[in-house]
């Protein structure tokens, strides 16, 4: 278990026994009270190996840009969906200009059946007192996608001032933790060498 004291781990190994943690639980769902505790010591042993400079890493948000494939999480908006619904593979998407100022962030659940996708998009920008944090503003829709085209359902009104900052962060992977307590676990699903 990774204590973030000592000589111990380098961050890749220890994002490999994250990773190895959470691998079979359905994206959270299938989670103990004590593997959860277990997932929450290896995030906080990561922050402390990325907070004392033990580990390479993007010092700004721009490390963030690029497609990402959601391993874990804690967010119970997340799982319930997963529970009752066929999920295939969650994704984020995060688009920052070339100076990192500002963009767009969508997350997205594809199902494995129909070509339904449940889609969630809004402005991004980095936290002017967190360099690696982005605030953003979440529109909820429903999108069916089938045979080339595209249905929009809106789902409710956007959630404003959300935050997500990186706890730990490299060019493959991300640990993520957001304002309301959740902790996300992430590996680059795109092959973007310049993130």
């Amino acid at each position: 278990m990774i204590r973030g004291r000592g000589a111990g781990p380098s961050g890749a190994s220890a994002f490999r026994e994250l990773a190895a943690l959470v691998d079979g639980s359905e994206f959270g769902t299938r989670t103990s009270k004590d593997l959860a505790q277990q997932v929450e010591e290896c995030v906080d042993g990561l922050a402390l190996l990325q907070a004392r400079g033990t580990t390479p890493g993007p010092s700004s948000c721009t490390g963030l840009a690029g497609t990402w494939r959601l391993l874990y999480t804690s967010e119970a908006s997340v799982q319930s969906i997963v529970r009752g619904l066929p999920v295939q593979v969650v994704l984020q998407t995060v688009e920052l200009s070339a100076d990192g100022r500002a963009g767009t962030v969508t997350n997205r659940m594809e199902f494995s059946v129909l070509g339904a996708a449940i889609e969630s998009a809004g402005p991004v920008e980095p936290a002017p007192d967190a360099p690696r944090r982005l605030v953003y503003t979440a529109d909820s829709r429903l999108a069916f996608e089938a045979l080339g085209g595209r249905l929009q359902l809106s789902m409710g009104p956007p959630t404003r001032g959300l935050w997500s900052g990186a706890v730990y962060l490299e060019r493959a992977c991300r640990v993520m933790r957001n304002s309301r307590g959740d902790t996300i676990v992430l590996e680059r699903a795109d092959d973007d060498d310049d993130a």
